[in-house]
């Protein structure tokens, strides 16, 4: 186990990392022949080969290939084809970085089917994704301005739930401290990040499985921590949400360093990082 000061700058070539920060992570590494799946948050995918591209299948729908995609959360899709590495940076709705994302992308596709293709700052991302420098990628992508949800309570209800603890907290009582009825929640919610309360609160446990995971835990203490009632949960969890098994990329043994830091900007990051 090494400490991760200074990690932010370094190369990636043969090496995978996963780094989960405030509002955004990302993983950088193999391409990962995933299964179909539905993310909890938006995922702008990067191919990191010199004319490397990307295909995004969504059923019924014609693929998008491009150098860049940005998938928006709860969107059931398929990477099918793909170069040997690649980078996914997952942009939460408490940063808004999706909507700064967006604005530097050209949609295509349809209305329920809607993905976004050639970021205007590719060439920059992929470069830094390729030297492993993460802070310019999470620059590039989210960028200064970017601000959160836009309904205050619905921004303190995400704030709740990445506390410490705040994932398991139950919806009646996010509901009374937004002063929402339940169900008026789950709608304002639904409409404001773009997928459900309870597929929101996989995503926020996940942030917590990948910091036991860095701090030198194992799958089933990560599991626990998480709230999943057995490991098996977070393995179907974990399906859902990235489309393979979580020991095939967090797992002893899977060669993937994890990277846990506490501040907005990644330029500074603490606890530890293990090559598994």
């Amino acid at each position: 186990m090494r400490a991760a000061n200074g990690e932010a700058g370094r190369g990636v070539d043969g090496t995978a990392r996963v780094w989960v920060g405030p509002g955004w992570a990302a993983y950088v590494g193999p391409s990962l022949r995933l299964a179909p799946h539905r993310g909890a948050v938006t995922c702008l995918a990067l191919g990191l080969g010199t004319g490397d591209v990307l295909t995004v299948e969504v059923a019924g729908r014609a693929p998008v290939t491009a150098g860049s995609v940005l998938i928006p959360a709860g969107l059931r899709h398929r990477i099918t084809t793909g170069p040997a590495r690649v980078a996914f940076v997952y942009l939460e709705p408490r940063g808004a970085g999706h909507l700064e994302c967006a604005a530097r992308m050209s949609p295509v596709g349809t209305p329920d089917a809607p993905v976004a293709v050639g970021h205007d700052r590719e060439a920059a991302l992929v470069d830094s994704a390729r030297r492993g420098d993460i802070a310019t990628v999470r620059d590039l992508t989210v960028g200064a301005d970017a601000g959160g949800v836009r309904d205050p309570r619905i921004a303190e209800v995400l704030e709740v739930l990445h506390g410490p603890g705040g994932a398991g907290t139950p919806t009646a009582e996010l509901a009374a401290r937004s002063g929402l009825s339940v169900a008026h929640l789950l709608r304002v919610f639904g409409r404001e990040v773009g997928i459900g309360l309870q597929a929101y609160r996989r995503w926020a446990r996940m942030r917590i499985v990948a910091a036991v995971l860095a701090a030198g835990g194992d799958l089933t203490r990560a599991a626990a921590d998480a709230g999943f009632a057995t490991p098996s949960h977070l393995s179907s969890a974990f399906r859902t949400m990235f489309g393979l098994a979580p020991s095939h990329l967090l797992g002893a043994g899977s060669g993937v360093g994890i990277v846990v830091h506490r501040d907005e900007a990644p330029s500074a990051p603490v606890d530890r990082w293990t090559v598994r």
